[in-house]
């Protein structure tokens, strides 16, 4: 019967219907049976189906019932945040670079303290699970990948200055008892590569063009700045710092505003006529003031003027020490400058100046001992900055050579006279 209804379980035969039940159903005790009323009548297809229905919900209690029932799950306790670290790596630099838990910063240069402070930013940036774990969970080969991942993000240099300044910080710690526990530093003996030496310093002719530079925009004291450090040798922070207290003999006596060293350096003629000139131009400019017309602001603006009239570099446009950042961007316009019809001088580093100083004097046959008593320089630093510096210019070789082929004609004349 083609024209027969469709209902689960139900076949029809003849247009009669019969459960037939499936593979699965047979295995389950399920029979086939005729379809038929209580008073042995066939259904009717609207019968059969509710049948269906009716076995179908029973098949869904049946199954139900057999179906296992679920565990009860046992309570599973709430996982506990571990307890934060005793003494972080973030406090333990907190405490080296506080000068009352520390007083030996005291004892340090200020621009040491700021570099320190500086490595701790490039670890805090760039390993922050570190910089916030226990201090005392650093162990060699932790350091070793600490020295790998910043050596990937912010370059070989970084990389050692800043494991260099985790290893002090570390020693500081150990030393005051901050971790008993650590009993040799894991930030030491890290067999790093050490980086290539910056092999920089000025000729003559770039020093020259590089000051003129300076005067023609206006910004003489930079010019003054750049001849001092070439003439004295000493730090640009120092330069900076430097209060002019005195002019006698041909030496200029400075002392650094700040710490209160004293600095005595013998004038060269360079140096003699910058000074000068700076002193003309602060003699102009104190002089302009008397055209103020308020009396009160000449009286407020003449104090403050004198006030840093003893800096030996002052910034002409305010007349007012110059911060380091602000110096810094007034060299780098410069020596852009300076760059665009003397090329070489585009890398030249206001930094360079002072090693300039050290190759100049070595040049001139000073000795070891003579440019560390002018420039401050320490004999290893010193040897350090020629061993780099001077394999540069083979005119040094000649001269020393040349020095030695005069000694050993004079003991060979001296022998055949003798003879």
């Amino acid at each position: 019967m083609n024209d027969a209804p469709k209902i689960p379980h139900v076949a029809w035969r003849g247009g009669r219907p019969r459960f037939e039940p499936s593979k699965t159903l047979r295995a389950q005790g399920y029979q086939g049976r005729d379809l038929k009323n209580a008073d042995d009548t066939w259904m009717s297809a609207g019968q059969a189906l509710d049948w269906s229905r009716a076995f179908a919900h029973e098949l869904k209690a049946a199954r139900r019932a057999a179906a296992p029932r679920p565990k009860i799950a046992t309570p599973q306790p709430r996982p506990v945040a571990p307890p934060p670290p005793a003494y972080p790596l973030k406090r333990l630099f907190a405490d080296w670079l506080h000068p009352e838990k520390n007083p030996d910063l005291r004892d340090l240069r200020p621009k040491t303290i700021y570099e320190y402070s500086l490595k701790q930013k490039v670890l805090e940036k760039n390993v922050s699970e570190v910089w916030l774990a226990e201090a005392a969970a650093l162990t060699k080969p932790i350091c070793k990948g600490i020295y790998t991942t910043l050596r990937n993000k912010v370059g070989l240099a970084q990389a050692v200055g800043t494991m260099r300044v985790l290893g002090i910080a570390l020693q500081w710690a150990m030393d005051s008892g901050a971790l008993p526990d650590m009993l040799v530093n894991p930030a030491h003996k890290l067999k790093m590569r050490k980086p290539d030496p910056r092999v920089r310093f000025a000729t003559p002719e770039e020093i020259e063009h590089l000051v003129a530079t300076a005067d023609k925009m206006g910004r003489p004291e930079v010019g003054d700045m750049i001849i001092l450090g070439v003439w004295s040798g000493q730090r640009q922070a120092d330069r900076l710092e430097f209060d002019l207290t005195a002019r006698v003999d041909g030496r200029i006596i400075v002392r650094q505003n700040k710490t209160g060293v004293i600095v005595s350096l013998m004038e060269a003629p360079e140096l003699t006529a910058r000074i000068e000139a700076a002193a003309k131009r602060r003699a102009i400019a104190l002089g302009n003031l008397d055209s103020v017309v308020d009396l009160e602001e000449a009286r407020q603006r003449r104090s403050r003027f004198n006030k840093v009239m003893q800096r030996l570099i002052l910034d002409e446009r305010h007349w007012a020490p110059f911060q380091k950042r602000h110096y810094n961007a007034i060299y780098t316009d410069v020596r852009s400058a300076a760059a665009v019809t003397m090329k070489s001088i585009a890398d030249l580093n206001d930094q360079d100046l002072r090693d300039t100083a050290v190759t100049w004097l070595a040049m001139a046959s000073a000795t070891i001992p003579e440019i560390c008593s002018i420039t401050g320089h320490t004999f290893g630093s010193a040897n350090e900055i020629l061993k780099h510096y001077l394999a540069l210019h083979p005119e040094m070789a000649d001269s020393g050579l040349s020095k030695m082929i005069v000694w050993h004609e004079q003991k060979q004349a001296k022998r055949t006279a003798d003879a």
